[in-house]
Protein backbone atom coordinates (compact mmCIF):
# COMPACT_ATOMS: atom_id res chain seq x y z
CA UNK A 1 0.00 0.00 0.00
CA UNK A 2 1.23 3.22 -0.39
CA UNK A 3 2.44 5.04 2.37
CA UNK A 4 4.01 8.79 1.41
CA UNK A 5 5.36 10.03 -1.91
CA UNK A 6 8.27 11.23 -0.70
CA UNK A 7 8.80 7.86 1.15
CA UNK A 8 8.20 6.03 -2.13
CA UNK A 9 10.73 8.71 -3.99
CA UNK A 10 13.17 7.92 -1.41
CA UNK A 11 13.04 4.04 -2.21
CA UNK A 12 13.51 5.39 -5.78
CA UNK A 13 16.75 7.53 -5.39
CA UNK A 14 18.14 4.82 -2.76
CA UNK A 15 17.64 1.80 -5.85
CA UNK A 16 20.11 3.98 -7.78
CA UNK A 17 22.93 4.27 -5.34
CA UNK A 18 25.90 6.18 -6.21
CA UNK A 19 25.52 6.15 -10.12
CA UNK A 20 23.14 8.54 -11.77
CA UNK A 21 19.44 7.50 -12.85
CA UNK A 22 18.15 7.79 -16.08
CA UNK A 23 14.53 7.90 -15.15
CA UNK A 24 12.03 7.24 -18.16
CA UNK A 25 9.75 9.82 -18.46
CA UNK A 26 6.00 8.63 -17.68
CA UNK A 27 3.37 7.32 -20.06
CA UNK A 28 0.77 7.86 -19.06
CA UNK A 29 -1.47 10.97 -17.29
CA UNK A 30 -3.93 11.16 -14.19
CA UNK A 31 -6.47 13.72 -13.80
CA UNK A 32 -8.83 13.28 -10.30
CA UNK A 33 -12.11 14.00 -10.42
CA UNK A 34 -14.34 14.84 -8.18
CA UNK A 35 -16.35 17.14 -5.34
CA UNK A 36 -13.33 19.84 -3.78
CA UNK A 37 -15.28 19.43 -0.40
CA UNK A 38 -16.47 16.37 1.55
CA UNK A 39 -17.88 16.82 5.39
CA UNK A 40 -17.11 15.30 8.44
CA UNK A 41 -18.51 11.73 8.75
CA UNK A 42 -19.31 12.00 5.39
CA UNK A 43 -17.90 10.40 1.70
CA UNK A 44 -17.40 11.64 -1.34
CA UNK A 45 -16.37 9.87 -4.83
CA UNK A 46 -13.13 10.16 -6.73
CA UNK A 47 -12.82 9.36 -10.62
CA UNK A 48 -9.09 9.28 -11.46
CA UNK A 49 -9.11 9.09 -15.50
CA UNK A 50 -6.08 7.50 -16.96
CA UNK A 51 -4.74 8.37 -20.21
CA UNK A 52 -1.64 7.80 -22.97
CA UNK A 53 0.43 11.36 -22.52
CA UNK A 54 0.24 13.62 -25.88
CA UNK A 55 -3.10 11.50 -25.93
CA UNK A 56 -6.87 12.94 -25.59
CA UNK A 57 -8.32 12.58 -22.36
CA UNK A 58 -10.97 11.14 -23.73
CA UNK A 59 -7.94 7.97 -25.06
CA UNK A 60 -8.03 5.44 -22.11
CA UNK A 61 -4.87 4.02 -20.88
CA UNK A 62 -4.78 0.17 -21.23
CA UNK A 63 -4.49 -1.67 -17.80
CA UNK A 64 -3.45 0.67 -15.40
CA UNK A 65 -4.95 0.45 -12.07
CA UNK A 66 -5.01 3.50 -9.30
CA UNK A 67 -3.54 3.46 -5.79
CA UNK A 68 -4.85 6.24 -3.68
CA UNK A 69 -3.70 8.41 -1.06
CA UNK A 70 -4.18 11.13 1.69
CA UNK A 71 -1.63 13.68 2.62
CA UNK A 72 -3.37 14.11 6.14
CA UNK A 73 -4.87 11.31 7.35
CA UNK A 74 -6.55 12.94 10.14
CA UNK A 75 -8.55 15.19 8.00
CA UNK A 76 -9.74 12.56 5.36
CA UNK A 77 -8.76 8.89 4.44
CA UNK A 78 -9.35 7.99 1.28
CA UNK A 79 -10.29 4.12 0.09
CA UNK A 80 -8.58 1.18 -2.64
CA UNK A 81 -11.64 2.51 -4.98
CA UNK A 82 -11.14 6.29 -4.28
CA UNK A 83 -13.77 6.84 -1.53
CA UNK A 84 -13.02 9.81 0.18
CA UNK A 85 -14.52 9.34 4.37
CA UNK A 86 -14.11 13.37 6.32
CA UNK A 87 -12.57 12.62 9.61
CA UNK A 88 -11.71 16.37 10.58
CA UNK A 89 -12.03 19.90 9.29
CA UNK A 90 -9.42 21.02 7.01
CA UNK A 91 -7.52 20.86 3.69
CA UNK A 92 -6.40 17.70 2.50
CA UNK A 93 -4.93 16.21 -0.98
CA UNK A 94 -5.94 13.05 -2.45
CA UNK A 95 -3.36 11.68 -4.73
CA UNK A 96 -3.76 9.08 -7.57
CA UNK A 97 -0.86 7.20 -8.65
CA UNK A 98 -0.41 4.27 -11.18
CA UNK A 99 -0.31 0.94 -10.53
CA UNK A 100 2.57 -0.11 -11.74
CA UNK A 101 4.06 2.94 -10.23
CA UNK A 102 5.52 5.55 -12.86
CA UNK A 103 7.57 8.64 -12.00
CA UNK A 104 6.39 11.70 -12.55
CA UNK A 105 3.05 10.16 -13.36
CA UNK A 106 0.17 11.62 -10.42
CA UNK A 107 -2.76 13.07 -10.13
CA UNK A 108 -4.36 14.96 -7.59
CA UNK A 109 -6.88 16.78 -5.73
CA UNK A 110 -7.39 19.29 -2.88
CA UNK A 111 -10.21 19.31 -0.33
CA UNK A 112 -11.45 21.21 2.12
CA UNK A 113 -13.36 18.67 5.22
CA UNK A 114 -16.11 20.96 6.78
CA UNK A 115 -18.27 20.61 9.49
Amino acid sequence: MFHSLPARLAVILLSCGAAACELAPPTVKIVVEGPSTVAVGGTAQLAANVFPVGQSPTTPAASTGIEWSSSDKSRATVSAAGLVTGVAPGAVTIYALPVPFQLGAMGQLNMMVVQ
